[in-house]
């Protein structure tokens, strides 16, 4: 059996030691000048901890931070929707109006 995948070249997943992941894991965060490199820390495995309850909880936290997040976008379209009718009524009324009368 090869160690590489034939079709990449590269190793699977299976064939890289789970420490690999550990200690080589870092999150890449590009700025406008350079690359940063965040070292990435999983916590250890706690056998007491209720993993399945954790990601419920916070699958419905983020849910909730979703919907936030949309009815904030919702009030700034609405808000840019104001801006441009106030815009156009100025630009479509007032201006024609003003520069139709004679001075």
């Amino acid at each position: 059996m090869s160690r590489f995948n034939t079709t990449t070249g590269m190793k699977t997943a299976s064939q890289i030691p789970s420490d690999y992941f550990i200690k080589k894991s870092t999150i890449a965060m590009e700025d406008s000048t350079c690359y940063n490199e965040i070292p990435y820390n999983p916590p250890a495995f706690k056998s007491d901890t209720n993993y399945y309850s954790l990601f419920w909880r916070s699958y419905v936290e983020n849910e909730k931070i979703l919907t936030e997040i949309q009815e904030v976008a919702t009030e700034n379209q609405q808000q840019f929707n104001q801006i441009y009718n106030l815009e156009d009524f100025y630009d479509n009324n007032l201006l024609p109006k003003m520069f139709s009368f004679p001075h």
